[in-house]
């Protein structure tokens, strides 16, 4: 199998669900015929250096994948007769564009790993602070509220104490 690379120009006017579904079909075509998409980058809306079928925007979009000969030229057919797609370019890469492609794919997804490991070790950082300072706040709100709880038992024993002690002296008074 070889490395192709295609540009596509859609018709600018359809939405962008119809884009995405032309976008699917010509990825569809691709893996029916024994192909594997590599990357699909939406260019977007772009202006065109001149008119082309009477537009003057389109929108593009660039497919790199592995196929057989046979499926580029079946999708190169379907190009021909499919109306959203207006204009298209499919290149076979040498050696030296293959191995430049597989390498800034290969960056890419080492790039995209790092940044995930990184989003998930500050997400868990993260939990880990915030548990931590719950678990503080929690230490702390206990004490306090075991001290308010020994305050008030030992306000509660002071009362009963006192008025005992009144008791006491009331009876040694009458009995005096």
């Amino acid at each position: 199998m070889n490395l192709y690379e295609n540009i596509v120009i859609i018709n600018p006017s359809l939405s962008d669900e119809e884009i995405e579904a032309a976008t699917e079909k010509i990825k569809d075509l691709i893996t029916a015929d024994k192909g594997e998409i590599l990357k699909v980058e939406p260019w977007g809306r772009r202006k065109l250096a001149y008119e082309l079928n009477k537009q003057t925007r389109g929108f593009f979009v660039l497919l790199l994948f592995n196929a057989p000969s046979t499926a580029v030229k079946k999708l190169e057919d379907f190009y021909k007769v499919y109306d959203p797609v207006f204009k298209y370019m499919v290149v076979r890469l040498e050696k030296k564009q293959k191995e430049a492609v597989l390498k800034s794919l290969a960056d890419a997804a080492a790039a995209t790993a790092a940044a995930t490991a990184a989003a998930t070790e500050a997400a868990t950082e993260a939990a880990t602070e915030a548990a931590t300072e719950a678990a503080t706040t929690d230490a702390d709100a206990a004490t306090a509220t075991d001290a308010e709880a020994a305050s008030t038992a030992t306000d509660a024993a002071s009362t009963a104490a006192a008025t005992a002690t009144e008791a006491e002296e009331g009876e040694e008074s009458e009995s005096v």
